[in-house]
């Protein structure tokens, strides 16, 4: 699809007769025609009126770069995108770009994800175009002990643009799920590679559910969607690009950890403190009470005998939350 043509069409409060498209962007009439074909086919309703051209009257509710591109404040993140109709994973998609030297920021956004990859290895699910499935690549010059934070980050970005878009209450629960009255709404999985003492690069990988009105019954009472909380189907695109916005703005102002303010902002949004937990040390489960988080993102926990733990890893049990 020729991102000019329909940026044109975007831009244009009117119709746009073929004859200016032509010569305005310097391509055939062929070109336009079959472009048209491409972007209806893309999900826009693409009005046709001889001799007066052509209107966009809707947009796609299905992901499209250029709606993305159209909503992006950044300077860096989301500037290079990569759409796909499939992949099995946009964090897959993304290692193979890196290693092809693709700048930082690209972003890949897929349609279809066949193979998607949950916390611990778990497979993630999901129908064609019904959720919002991104990866984007970080770069940052830093030590890996440095980034300890990049999971509460992303997590603390989400929960601001979905709360500012549709207020709909989003909790964070730690370390990697955004919840809506104790209901999965997205999951979050950061990869990285690294050496000892520098990271090649971070891929966070988000997917959320946006267009479902049910789910099957195995996991209806632990899943939602922004439309089954909102009751209307959601621009993707834009809550993409706000997710993006909104990660640049908290790596610009802190880096890869929390400062002060930003840690009592994703406290007051994390539904696992103050509630009963439990995790693992030594392979032995222990209960406590989830009291705050760090400004590196670990939890903390503290048991019935006032025995103090730092968990930054691992599988969390929460009770009360699926």
């Amino acid at each position: 699809m020729n991102r000019d043509i329909l940026n044109t069409l975007l831009d244009a409060n009117d119709f746009v007769s073929g004859q200016e498209l032509s010569e305005k962007l310097g391509v055939t009439r062929t070109t336009i025609c079959n472009n048209i074909k491409e972007i209806r086919k893309a999900g826009f309703t693409v009005e046709s009126v001889t001799n007066k051209g052509y209107k966009i009257t809707e947009k796609t509710r299905h992901i499209n770069e250029v709606l993305i591109g159209r909503n992006l404040s950044t300077s860096y993140l989301g500037r290079v995108i990569y759409e796909t109709e499939e992949t099995p994973s946009t964090n897959t998609f993304l290692k193979q770009k890196a290693s092809e030297h693709c700048p930082e920021g690209a972003l890949a956004v897929t349609h279809m994800q066949t193979a998607g990859k949950g916390r611990l290895g778990r497979v993630w699910k999901t129908e064609r175009d019904s959720s919002a499935i991104f990866s984007y690549i970080l770069m940052p010059e830093i030590s890996p002990k440095d980034i300890s934070a990049i999971t509460q980050v992303v997590g603390l970005a989400v929960c601001r643009a979905l709360n500012r878009l549709f207020n709909i209450n989003c909790e964070i629960k730690w370390p990697n799920d955004i919840i809506c009255g104790n209901k999965k709404l997205c999951g979050i999985l950061c990869e990285m590679s690294a050496e000892l003492d520098r990271v090649n690069y971070i891929i966070p990988g988000i997917g959320i559910n946006c267009d479902q009105q049910s789910f099957p019954e195995e996991i209806a009472e632990k899943a939602t969607s922004v439309y089954l909380e909102t009751g209307s189907f959601p621009d993707k695109n834009l809550i993409i690009a706000e997710i993006l916005n909104e990660t640049e703005k908290i790596i610009s102002t802190s880096g890869f950890a929390f400062n002060q303010t930003l840690t009592e902002e994703y406290t007051r949004l994390c539904a696992t403190i103050g509630r009963k937990i439990e995790f693992y040390r030594d392979g032995k489960a222990i209960h406590g009470t989830a009291c705050s988080v760090t400004q590196d993102g670990e939890l903390v926990a503290e048991t019935e005998d006032h025995k103090v733990y730092i968990i930054n890893s691992g599988e969390v049990t929460v009770q009360g939350i699926y």
